[in-house]
Protein backbone atom coordinates (compact mmCIF):
# COMPACT_ATOMS: atom_id res chain seq x y z
CA UNK A 1 0.00 0.00 0.00
CA UNK A 2 3.21 2.43 0.85
CA UNK A 3 4.48 1.82 -2.27
CA UNK A 4 1.26 2.76 -3.86
CA UNK A 5 0.21 6.10 -2.43
CA UNK A 6 3.93 7.18 -2.59
CA UNK A 7 3.31 6.61 -6.81
CA UNK A 8 0.03 8.76 -6.56
CA UNK A 9 1.90 11.60 -5.20
CA UNK A 10 4.64 11.49 -7.39
CA UNK A 11 1.90 10.84 -10.33
CA UNK A 12 0.47 14.05 -8.69
CA UNK A 13 3.36 15.93 -9.01
CA UNK A 14 4.24 15.44 -13.02
CA UNK A 15 0.06 15.75 -13.28
CA UNK A 16 0.84 19.49 -11.63
CA UNK A 17 3.61 20.05 -13.58
CA UNK A 18 2.47 19.44 -17.37
CA UNK A 19 -0.80 21.00 -16.03
CA UNK A 20 0.12 23.95 -14.44
CA UNK A 21 3.75 24.22 -14.15
CA UNK A 22 6.10 23.79 -11.41
CA UNK A 23 4.45 27.09 -9.30
CA UNK A 24 1.73 24.95 -8.21
CA UNK A 25 3.95 22.45 -6.52
CA UNK A 26 2.72 23.13 -3.25
CA UNK A 27 1.79 20.90 -0.18
CA UNK A 28 -2.12 21.34 -0.99
CA UNK A 29 -2.23 21.47 -4.30
CA UNK A 30 0.18 18.14 -4.46
CA UNK A 31 -2.12 16.08 -1.97
CA UNK A 32 -5.41 17.61 -3.46
CA UNK A 33 -4.02 16.56 -6.95
CA UNK A 34 -3.31 13.18 -5.32
CA UNK A 35 -6.53 12.57 -3.30
CA UNK A 36 -4.77 11.90 -0.58
CA UNK A 37 -4.04 13.56 3.10
CA UNK A 38 -0.87 16.25 2.98
CA UNK A 39 0.09 14.64 6.13
CA UNK A 40 1.00 11.30 4.31
CA UNK A 41 3.58 13.48 2.06
CA UNK A 42 5.12 14.54 5.53
CA UNK A 43 4.89 10.49 6.65
CA UNK A 44 6.49 9.33 3.12
CA UNK A 45 8.66 12.17 2.43
CA UNK A 46 9.59 14.33 4.76
CA UNK A 47 8.36 17.13 2.82
CA UNK A 48 6.93 18.04 -0.62
CA UNK A 49 10.71 19.33 -1.37
CA UNK A 50 12.18 15.73 -1.02
CA UNK A 51 8.83 14.32 -3.03
CA UNK A 52 9.70 16.32 -5.87
CA UNK A 53 13.32 15.79 -5.14
CA UNK A 54 12.44 11.82 -6.04
CA UNK A 55 9.80 12.92 -8.78
CA UNK A 56 12.96 15.22 -10.94
CA UNK A 57 15.47 12.35 -10.27
CA UNK A 58 13.03 9.48 -11.41
CA UNK A 59 12.08 11.46 -14.50
CA UNK A 60 14.90 13.80 -15.57
CA UNK A 61 16.81 12.53 -18.61
CA UNK A 62 19.88 12.63 -17.89
CA UNK A 63 19.43 11.25 -14.62
CA UNK A 64 18.29 7.67 -16.14
CA UNK A 65 19.67 7.60 -19.44
CA UNK A 66 20.36 3.77 -20.23
CA UNK A 67 23.67 4.73 -21.60
CA UNK A 68 26.94 3.39 -20.00
CA UNK A 69 28.69 6.48 -18.40
CA UNK A 70 32.44 4.58 -19.27
CA UNK A 71 33.61 4.13 -22.30
CA UNK A 72 36.61 2.21 -22.95
CA UNK A 73 37.27 3.76 -26.69
CA UNK A 74 37.26 7.04 -28.38
CA UNK A 75 35.20 5.88 -30.63
CA UNK A 76 32.69 4.08 -28.32
CA UNK A 77 32.72 7.98 -25.99
CA UNK A 78 31.96 9.88 -29.04
CA UNK A 79 29.03 7.41 -30.29
CA UNK A 80 27.80 7.77 -26.53
CA UNK A 81 28.25 11.66 -26.95
CA UNK A 82 26.17 11.80 -30.22
CA UNK A 83 23.08 9.66 -29.19
CA UNK A 84 22.97 11.32 -25.71
CA UNK A 85 22.47 14.66 -27.53
CA UNK A 86 19.86 13.15 -29.76
CA UNK A 87 17.95 11.39 -26.95
CA UNK A 88 18.65 14.72 -25.09
CA UNK A 89 16.42 16.24 -27.88
CA UNK A 90 13.98 13.91 -28.41
CA UNK A 91 12.74 14.45 -24.73
CA UNK A 92 12.44 17.37 -24.40
CA UNK A 93 10.77 17.86 -27.96
CA UNK A 94 7.86 15.13 -27.05
CA UNK A 95 7.49 15.85 -22.42
CA UNK A 96 5.88 18.54 -21.37
CA UNK A 97 7.52 17.87 -18.00
CA UNK A 98 10.96 17.69 -19.01
CA UNK A 99 11.04 21.19 -20.53
CA UNK A 100 9.21 23.04 -17.73
CA UNK A 101 11.57 20.89 -15.31
CA UNK A 102 14.59 22.18 -17.43
CA UNK A 103 12.91 25.64 -17.43
CA UNK A 104 12.58 25.82 -13.73
CA UNK A 105 16.30 24.33 -13.25
CA UNK A 106 17.51 27.64 -15.48
CA UNK A 107 15.33 30.05 -13.96
CA UNK A 108 15.18 29.62 -10.71
CA UNK A 109 17.38 28.90 -7.52
CA UNK A 110 15.72 26.99 -5.02
CA UNK A 111 16.37 23.86 -2.80
CA UNK A 112 14.88 21.52 -5.63
CA UNK A 113 16.94 23.22 -9.01
CA UNK A 114 19.87 23.33 -6.96
CA UNK A 115 19.82 19.67 -5.68
CA UNK A 116 18.46 18.58 -9.29
CA UNK A 117 22.00 20.24 -11.01
CA UNK A 118 24.27 19.48 -8.78
CA UNK A 119 23.15 15.50 -9.26
CA UNK A 120 22.99 15.90 -12.77
CA UNK A 121 26.59 17.56 -12.08
CA UNK A 122 27.85 14.83 -10.36
CA UNK A 123 26.35 12.03 -12.93
CA UNK A 124 28.08 14.24 -15.97
CA UNK A 125 31.42 13.77 -13.89
CA UNK A 126 31.75 10.47 -14.47
CA UNK A 127 31.33 11.17 -17.77
CA UNK A 128 33.52 14.09 -18.36
CA UNK A 129 36.82 12.65 -16.39
CA UNK A 130 36.77 9.79 -19.03
CA UNK A 131 36.12 12.01 -21.40
CA UNK A 132 39.71 14.22 -19.75
CA UNK A 133 41.09 11.08 -20.09
CA UNK A 134 40.75 10.13 -23.64
CA UNK A 135 40.14 13.70 -25.54
CA UNK A 136 42.61 16.19 -23.12
CA UNK A 137 45.63 16.32 -25.29
CA UNK A 138 43.20 17.35 -28.64
CA UNK A 139 39.97 19.43 -27.23
CA UNK A 140 38.31 21.20 -24.52
CA UNK A 141 35.62 18.58 -24.45
CA UNK A 142 33.88 19.70 -21.45
CA UNK A 143 33.65 23.15 -22.98
CA UNK A 144 32.34 21.10 -26.82
CA UNK A 145 30.03 19.25 -24.26
CA UNK A 146 28.26 22.84 -22.54
CA UNK A 147 27.79 24.08 -25.83
CA UNK A 148 26.23 21.26 -27.41
CA UNK A 149 24.39 19.99 -24.80
CA UNK A 150 23.15 24.06 -24.08
CA UNK A 151 22.16 24.17 -27.95
CA UNK A 152 20.10 20.64 -28.15
CA UNK A 153 18.50 21.53 -25.10
CA UNK A 154 17.33 24.85 -26.77
CA UNK A 155 16.46 23.28 -29.96
CA UNK A 156 14.85 20.23 -28.60
CA UNK A 157 12.29 22.50 -26.32
CA UNK A 158 11.93 24.69 -28.87
CA UNK A 159 10.88 22.38 -30.82
CA UNK A 160 8.01 21.24 -29.03
CA UNK A 161 6.41 25.06 -28.54
CA UNK A 162 7.69 26.48 -32.00
CA UNK A 163 6.96 25.70 -35.56
CA UNK A 164 8.38 28.74 -36.57
CA UNK A 165 12.08 28.37 -38.22
CA UNK A 166 15.53 29.03 -36.33
CA UNK A 167 17.63 29.70 -38.55
CA UNK A 168 15.91 29.10 -41.78
CA UNK A 169 15.37 25.40 -40.23
CA UNK A 170 12.17 24.09 -38.83
CA UNK A 171 13.20 22.19 -36.04
CA UNK A 172 10.17 20.34 -35.54
CA UNK A 173 9.99 18.68 -39.25
CA UNK A 174 13.83 18.70 -39.68
CA UNK A 175 14.96 17.14 -36.69
CA UNK A 176 16.83 14.82 -38.96
CA UNK A 177 19.19 17.63 -40.27
CA UNK A 178 20.27 18.96 -36.75
CA UNK A 179 21.07 15.18 -35.69
CA UNK A 180 22.93 14.43 -38.84
CA UNK A 181 24.75 18.06 -38.29
CA UNK A 182 25.27 16.90 -34.19
CA UNK A 183 27.40 13.76 -35.87
CA UNK A 184 29.19 16.18 -38.36
CA UNK A 185 30.31 18.76 -35.74
CA UNK A 186 31.40 15.96 -33.07
CA UNK A 187 32.97 14.11 -35.83
CA UNK A 188 35.50 17.72 -36.95
CA UNK A 189 35.57 18.66 -33.82
CA UNK A 190 36.77 15.23 -32.01
CA UNK A 191 39.07 13.55 -34.02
Amino acid sequence: MLSKKKKLFKAAVGQLIKSKGVESLTLNKIATEASLSKNLIHRYFGNHKNLIDQYCEETEFWLNKAYPLQTSTKKEHVTLFKDSLKQQFLSLNTNPEARKLMLWEITENNLNTLNLARKKEELGEIYLKESDKLFSDTVDIRAICAILVAAVNYLGARAAVQESAFCGIVVKVEEDRLFNMIDLIIDLIIK
